[in-house]
């Protein structure tokens, strides 16, 4: 599926910015141990934070790419799951 693969991608994407970013704060000799401890622990939550949206959307599109619902959901009252009024 097209849009499934679009949000991996951009996932993806997002990460290794994040990971260049890390990379050129602890490179960069103007900031000082501090600047730089607070900028990574920041970048760092970011990346977990990706990580932890691919990893539940992976989890949401299953390995065949058909959309499973989210943990927890289930059919509105007065449905069935095969059979939506």
């Amino acid at each position: 599926m097209r849009i499934v693969d679009i949000i991996l991608t951009e996932l993806n994407s997002d990460k290794l910015k994040l990971e260049d970013d890390i990379e050129r704060v602890l490179n960069n000799k103007d900031l000082d141990a501090h600047s730089k401890t607070t900028t990574i622990k920041s970048l760092l939550a970011q990346v977990v934070s990706l990580e932890m949206s691919f990893a539940k959307f992976k989890a949401y599109v299953g390995d065949g790419g058909q959309t499973n619902a989210p943990t927890g959901a289930g059919p509105v009252e007065g449905e069935t799951e095969n059979n939506i009024n």
